[in-house]
């Protein structure tokens, strides 16, 4: 049975350097080629954003004991600072108190690359404007979905990452603590991701990896519904964005309550049409939190794509799947 990337702990390689996969041309190449149509439901609220433009609207913050340092005004953070190159930007990383925006420092991220002297509570985090919340709504959007590969024992994975500007529990009346999970798992800032699971020699897909909330579910390859031209259909639930390979509502519970993850044929997202390699990007392996920094760590926004995320990493505001 081929390993479970969720229980793999090791991390993505750092810095843009691959090991053991495909040339870049290659990687593009088949990243084209099995890029999941995404439908986003139809009433979608927080639909997908570009990660630059969150970037651009949001101002950098420290989480201190009480309240946030401004390490950097709303409107001029510059996401090559943040990122694993920025200390070859003008200005260099971003520093607050001898720590850098590249280290892991995301509120309530409890990790061993963590600084040692750093308190659990303390952190970089981006706070963007209410506004971009919305991320873009209709057919076809056209923000950017990112790709890396890496190995398991069994298996060659092409991660897609998606972003959104904020996630929230979609709840419907009747169901066990609504309103609190409401309240309480709403965050800004929503990294989702599916892999494509192929051969080792990349001459085939055999599996798709789907990120419902946390754990992901494994679907053979001849199982995946298929889309256009052989792509792979990806169905994202209501506000939270979990992914799922089939529509329909899926009851999830944490002990606080219940919510409803709900999917439908609403809005296609075409996400070949938009690729970009993660680890080309200026932010990537940005340490903070893409989001406010909350009183806790299911309030705050999640980290993103970097050497220490794994698809399978818990995310803020992970409920488990109950019954479909």
């Amino acid at each position: 049975e081929p390993a479970d990337p969720a229980r793999s702990d090791r991390p993505s390689e750092a810095d843009g350097v691959d090991n053991g996969v495909p040339t870049p041309e290659e990687q593009l190449a088949l990243a084209v080629r099995y890029a999941p149509r995404v439908w986003l439901h139809p009433a979608e609220r927080f639909g997908p954003l570009d990660p630059s433009v969150f970037v651009g609207a949001s101002f950098l913050g420290w989480r201190l004991r009480r309240g946030a340092a401004r390490v950097e005004q709303l409107g001029h953070v510059k996401a090559i600072r943040l990122g694993v190159r920025c200390g070859q930007a003008p200005g260099g990383c971003y520093e607050h108190d001898g720590y850098l925006s590249r280290e892991l420092t995301r509120p309530f991220t409890l990790k061993r690359a963590r600084p040692q002297n750093l308190n659990l509570r303390r952190g970089f985090f981006l706070d963007v404007e209410d506004r971009e919340r919305r991320g873009q709504a209709g057919r076809n959007p056209e923000s950017p979905v990112f790709f890396e590969f890496r190995r398991t024992p069994d298996e060659l994975l092409v991660t897609y990452w998606f972003f959104y500007g904020y996630s929230r529990p979609h709840v419907v009346p009747g169901l066990r603590g609504g309103d609190l999970i409401r309240d309480q798992l709403s965050h800004e800032g929503d990294w989702e991701n599916v892999d494509v699971a192929l051969s080792p020699d990349a001459s085939e897909p055999v599996a798709l990896y789907l990120y419902g909330h946390g754990t992901p579910s494994r679907v053979r390859w001849g199982q995946v519904e298929p889309g256009p031209s052989g792509h792979p259909l990806v169905y994202s639930a209501r506000d939270s964005h979990a992914s799922y390979a089939r529509a329909g509502p899926v009851r999830v519970c944490n002990p606080l309550g219940c919510a409803l993850d709900v999917s439908a044929q609403g809005f296609s997202w075409d996400t070949w049409t938009t690729l970009r390699p993660v680890k080309a990007e200026p932010w990537y392996g940005f340490g903070g939190a893409w989001g406010a920094a909350g009183p806790v760590g299911d309030r705050t926004g999640p980290l993103g794509p970097s050497r220490w995320k794994l698809p399978a990493d818990p995310d803020p505001g992970d409920i488990a799947p109950v019954s479909h």
